[in-house]
């Protein structure tokens, strides 16, 4: 991920910007003092999680914040009160194919996963760091 790409290019990776959820106090903190612009989101369950741990501790995102989820949280993104921007993914057609090959699978134990490439999108809300 992200850490990766710091090391690759011999930079530090900053510290003071991982949060883990279950020690959200360093979030909350940097909620506060509005340091962050953007809070970039790895996954839909993890976003859900945030909106439940801001919800407990009776925090907000900053007017301005952005959110940006690696994941497709159309849904879940309703229940914020600023834009989360996230990629569309083909779910349905994932899921298919998933069932599809552990189908195959199950009567011909010598077949590989399929590696296909399906369409994704980036769906933006109002950001102004991505376009």
């Amino acid at each position: 991920g992200w850490t990766e790409a710091y090391r690759a290019n011999s930079l530090p990776v900053p510290e003071e910007l991982q949060f883990i959820l279950s020690e959200p106090e360093q979030l909350i903190r940097a909620l506060e003092n509005k340091s962050l612009d953007v809070l970039y989101v790895v996954g839909g369950a993890t976003l859900t999680n945030l909106g439940s741990v801001l919800a407990c501790r009776a925090a907000r995102i900053p007017e301005g914040m952005e959110i940006v989820c690696f994941d497709d949280v159309e849904l879940e993104a309703r229940y914020f009160d600023i834009p989360v921007s996230y990629i569309r993914m083909p779910l349905e057609e994932m899921g298919r194919s998933a069932a599809e090959y552990l189908i195959a699978r199950s009567t011909d134990s010598s077949l590989t996963p399929p590696h296909r490439k399906l369409d994704s999108a980036l769906v933006v809300q109002r950001s102004r760091y991505l376009f």
